[in-house]
């Protein structure tokens, strides 16, 4: 199996499949339904390739995201400290201040950006054998 490239995988095994159905390839109506089958299996692993690349961008984007807050945290701990080594109540409530601000921030970007929970209780969906 290629591991390299799904698609060409895909459009292997469909092939593998194809042949291993007895019937006359040069009948032109089964001819013309393999290729449209071929197609469709095509245009399937297309998308499939599409939904995974995108997936791929959501999952580094959202590693960005991460690193980000996680150095701003690593930003408000120093801050922190040294505000508490200088003994400093102004420096010490800019910071709190920012800590309010930026939690503000994040949790509107989370609700913003968390779908709606469905409404009622959604049966689940039926099991089929």
């Amino acid at each position: 199996m290629d591991h390299d490239d799904p698609r060409r995988s895909l459009e292997r095994e469909a092939l593998r499949v194809l042949k291993s159905i007895d019937f006359n390839l040069h009948d032109p109506v089964v001819s013309a339904k393999l290729d449209q089958i071929l197609t469709a299996l095509q245009s399937l692993g297309d998308k499939l390739m599409a939904t995974l690349a995108d997936i791929q961008n959501d999952v580094a984007s959202e590693s960005t995201v991460i690193d980000g807050v996680v150095t701003l945290l690593g930003e408000l701990s120093t801050q922190l400290a040294a505000a508490i080594a200088a003994n400093d109540p102004a420096a010490l409530q800019a910071i709190v201040t920012s800590i309010d601000a930026n939690k503000a921030k994040l949790a509107a970007a989370v609700a913003a950006n968390t779908p709606a929970a469905p409404a009622g209780n959604p049966s689940p969906p039926p099991v089929t054998p």
